[in-house]
């Protein structure tokens, strides 16, 4: 994964827009510096998501800081949490209905050995 050199992006911003990404950069390594971003997510090419990542993972090391990117694995039902979950993060849906929630604890249960593996390999 390559490493972005955030400075590139100064070219680009002015005024407030230019003080605002140096105050946020400052800050954030000062607040971050000893930490380890950890991206997860279930593809590693398409989709929105892991095209963002690349850069986003190389402007965060450009930048000084530490991120890695996992790729885990799932089966449907597993997929199907992590979709519910999503769109009530963006106001969609609703918690755990009836006859949710064991599914849920089930299907993220079977494969979390296997997901906390993949994160210790520190694959990506």
């Amino acid at each position: 994964m390559p490493v972005l050199d955030p400075e590139r992006l100064r070219g680009v911003l002015r005024g407030d827009t230019l003080a605002q990404f140096e105050h946020t950069l400052a800050r954030g390594r000062e607040l971050l510096s000893s930490r380890t971003f950890l991206n997860v997510n279930s593809t590693a090419q398409g989709g929105g998501v892991a095209e963002m990542l690349r850069s986003l993972i190389g402007y965060t090391r450009g930048g000084g800081g530490e991120a890695r990117w996992v790729v885990i694995a799932g089966d449907p039902e597993f997929f199907q949490i992590t979709k519910r979950l999503h769109n009530m993060l963006h106001g969609h849906g609703h918690g755990h209905g009836h006859g949710h929630g064991h599914g849920d604890e089930r299907a993220l249960g079977e494969g979390r050995a296997r997901r906390l593996r993949a994160l210790h390999a520190g694959q990506r």
